[in-house]
């Protein structure tokens, strides 16, 4: 008979030890700030020509190949789009 998960965590995950946010925050990428953002947004809105919410996959595509796309939250960004679309 097989073992099925022999690593199991003993106890609930909230008893298992943490790493303090300050200490991982230096590994993360940093954000971008917010007017930096809305100037990437309208400027992919722009390029694309989008008009409507239809059109918003075409401006995230547009941000996602962007230099700075590493530093951008896209679940942030595409309520920012869908806001910015009529």
């Amino acid at each position: 008979m097989r073992r099925r998960n022999s690593r199991r965590a003993a106890g609930p995950i909230s008893s298992r030890p943490t790493i303090p946010r300050s200490r991982c925050s230096r590994y993360l990428p940093q954000g971008l700030d917010a007017a930096k953002i809305e100037a990437l947004i309208a400027a992919a809105i722009q390029e694309t020509g989008a008009q409507s919410k239809k059109d918003m996959g075409k401006v995230i595509g547009a941000l996602k190949k962007l230099p700075e796309a590493g530093q951008i939250d896209f679940g942030s960004v595409s309520k920012l789009v869908q806001a910015k679309l009529p």
